[in-house]
């Protein structure tokens, strides 16, 4: 919660953090949400690990990955 004066800078924060993220990983997180909603714990846990599972084997985890090792941000931009 942030106060009024300040809200629309950090909705403009928050937006540029969300679009330094890979694309598959954002579209992979907002199917889960959209789709977790009326499952079970066990329905949620196993939808998330058919959605999310395909995204290791990606240059993004790859490069998420070595940026951490080398810690550097993350280049998802040449993905």
């Amino acid at each position: 919660v942030y106060p009024t004066a300040d809200l629309h800078t950090k909705v403009i924060e928050i937006a540029k953090e969300i679009t330094n993220k890979p694309l598959s990983a954002l579209l992979a997180a907002k199917q889960v949400i959209k789709e977790n909603e009326n499952l079970s714990q066990r329905d949620g846990v196993a939808l998330e690990r058919e959605v999310f599972y395909p995204l290791y084997d990606t240059k993004g985890v790859a490069e998420g990955v070595g940026a951490f090792v080398e810690k550097r941000k993350p280049n998802h931009y040449d993905l």
